[in-house]
């Protein structure tokens, strides 16, 4: 849709939250397990994102702007369940916000890891997390 290329670099365990950017969007799943996906660029690439999907090329941070990242994470985050079908995931409603979060106000994840990308649109970061369900034994 968005006709970029994504480049991912490696992936690292989350121990604090100074790898987001400026913008994130973040969505719930559900399901045999539980568990989390944002996504999170900077300025520029938010604008970019908005600009391609609304046809609109403003430089300013609207409600539009918003509703555009949070559209690109449900994307996303529907592709993963796709992807995790086996684990029978419903994705909740993206959440949206700017500035940094809290470490009170952040979920820790028994399984929890962000991946940097680059785009020819601008920078950003992927955040996964889930709890992983108990093993009988």
């Amino acid at each position: 849709m968005l006709s970029s290329q994504c480049r991912f670099d490696v992936m690292e365990e989350v121990v604090s939250n100074e790898h987001l950017k400026d913008y994130s969007a973040m969505i719930s799943m559900d399901g045999k397990v539980k568990g989390g996906l944002s996504v999170s660029v900077d300025k520029q690439c938010l604008l970019s994102i908005c600009n391609i999907l609304t046809f609109d090329e403003s430089e300013i941070i609207t409600p539009l702007t918003f509703d555009s990242l949070g559209e690109i994470t449900n994307m996303v985050a529907g592709r993963g369940k796709r992807e995790l079908s086996q684990y029978e995931l419903l994705l909740g409603l993206p959440s949206v916000f700017h500035g940094s979060r809290s470490e009170e106000k952040t979920i820790k994840w028994a399984y929890h890891r962000w991946v940097p990308f680059e785009t020819d649109l601008g920078q950003g970061v992927l955040e996964i997390g889930f709890n992983l369900p108990k093993i009988d034994s």
